[in-house]
């Protein structure tokens, strides 16, 4: 199992969960001489992807680029896969698919989230979800082509009213044939919302599993609120996973204590080595 940090590129958005590096190289190089093992980047847009400056960064301190996000999408344009428009939707895959083929260069995988969307007033849950399907099957392919896995995350209900639990996610994936490579985030801040036992859901969940946001139950660092993670690395453990464990939360201004209280957590339940 590894751990990352999960870092904005995105300055039009300051007070989302995630680093926002004032030097993206001085953040990576604390990172990694705590024990950091990767980044997960949350970034504007393909076209302003650093591709050049990232792998250098990533050769320098010996760490890898694990998960590509993709909510700025949603964020700062408004695409989703569920936009009643048809020229939204295309071009919300649009977007993805110029970022699936930067994550190509690193092989990392491709997430989406929140450009699931929403439900609209005067659309039908079949509807919503016919749209979402067919955006994601092009999505998938993309991936494939490209050598990726592409990642969905479920959110919280106050988020999205579409797909909140593990178990929708799962069958979302089931309900499209032969996506090979569609996997689910867990994210333990949206578990903690929405799932009855986070354990047992990731217990049910574990076939579709390729990635964890590490965050605890008030979206600040592991280990600043109530999550029981004991219970969540006894599950992480006995389904085998040996993915990345990624820090996305709140800094409050404070990355260097961020990421040590997030390490000292991963360490006193995960980190079995």
């Amino acid at each position: 199992m590894e751990i990352a940090i999960n870092i904005s590129l995105v300055p039009e958005m300051p007070d989302t969960p995630h680093f926002h590096p004032k030097n993206l190289e001085e953040l990576i190089d604390r990172a990694s001489s705590l024990g950091y093992d990767g980044i997960e980047i949350f970034p504007k847009s393909a076209k302003t992807f650093p591709v050049k400056q990232i792998k250098k960064l990533l050769v320098d301190y010996g760490m890898e680029l694990c998960v590509i996000g993709s909510g700025a999408g949603k964020a700062l344009h408004n695409y989703t896969f569920t936009n009643p428009n048809p020229d939204i939707r295309k071009k919300a895959v649009e977007y993805v698919s110029s970022l699936i083929d930067v994550a190509s260069e690193f092989g990392a995988m491709m997430m989406v989230g929140s450009m699931q969307g929403n439900i609209s007033e005067g659309v039908s849950r079949e509807d919503a979800v016919l749209w979402l399907t067919e955006c994601i099957c092009r999505l998938e392919e993309a991936s494939k082509r490209n050598g990726i896995i592409l990642v969905f995350e479920p959110i919280n209900r106050y988020e999205t009213n579409l797909i909140n639990t593990l178990g929708q996610g799962c069958d979302l994936i089931r309900s499209i044939s032969g996506a090979s490579n569609l996997k689910i985030v867990a994210d333990m801040f949206h578990m903690n919302i929405e799932e009855v036992d986070i354990a047992e859901a990731m217990r049910e969940a574990k076939e579709f599993i390729a990635h964890y946001h590490f965050v605890d139950s008030n979206r600040l660092a592991p280990g600043m609120g109530h999550t029981d993670f004991q219970s969540i690395a006894g599950a992480v453990n006995e389904t085998g996973y040996e993915g990345y464990l990624s820090v996305e939360c709140f800094t409050e201004n404070k990355p260097e204590q961020v990421m040590k209280k997030s390490m000292d957590t991963y360490n006193k339940y995960f980190n079995n080595n």
